[in-house]
């Protein structure tokens, strides 16, 4: 899956300005921030906690990669993160 980061608000250092960024590190800590969401949503229910039960929908919904919009369609594998911004 690609989650490439797109139009990501964070912090600046100096200043108290939030700025955009654009890269995949920035990416990582959202799709890790949706999957704690997740599993605290099991906790919350009192579920066992399940990571493939989370991993498995965040797959299932990749959105297709289009290799025209992409600039390394075969890095992109099961699609983009589908989550609403």
């Amino acid at each position: 899956m690609l989650a490439s980061g797109e139009n990501i608000l964070g912090a600046q250092p100096g200043t108290d300005k939030p700025i955009h960024k654009k890269s995949t590190s920035c990416a990582a800590a959202v799709i890790t921030g949706f999957a704690a969401l997740f599993l605290s949503l099991q906790q919350q229910r009192g579920e066992p906690l399940n990571v493939e039960a989370v991993r498995q929908p965040i797959l299932n919904s990749a959105i297709p990669c289009n290799p025209e919009e992409v600039e390394e369609p075969e890095r992109c594998l099961l699609g983009r993160l589908n989550m609403p911004t």
